[in-house]
């Protein structure tokens, strides 16, 4: 497992499920989770250090000291990137029968009661 990895699940675990209502079990195994990663980053503390992630090792102290702000930026970025403008410009609006490629055309069936005898009440369409 990467540096990287190690510290998004840590994240995840620490700040995320911090305000989720967690059961007794999974408040424990949180917990249990935080304490591993936490033996895991003072085992390896010199690969965390390398990667320029912590100064002077306050994080590694406290698991809950809040994400990087480059994950809050990115995400908000890609969330803004993925809005529509509010005046629909980017997709007028076409009606059906002027779509370009139509794959499938013809029109419905509707169900209709099978009368036969011993048939069933509505008729299966396979």
């Amino acid at each position: 497992m990467t540096t990287r990895s190690v510290l998004d699940v840590e994240t995840f675990v620490a700040d995320i499920l911090k305000g989720e209502n967690l059961s007794k079990k999974a408040k424990e195994k949180r917990e249990s989770l935080i304490k591993k990663i936490k033996d895991v980053k003072s085992i390896y503390l010199q690969e965390f250090q390398d990667k320029g992630d912590a100064e002077d090792g306050e994080e590694y102290d406290d698991p809950f000291a809040g994400p990087p702000d480059t994950i809050s930026l990115a995400s908000e970025r890609y969330d803004k990137d993925d809005e529509a403008p509010s005046d629909g410009a980017q997709f007028p609006p076409i009606a059906a029968q002027d779509l370009p490629f139509v794959l499938k055309a013809g029109y419905l069936e509707k169900r209709r009661k099978d009368h036969s005898f011993l048939g069933f009440e509505w008729q299966k369409r396979w």
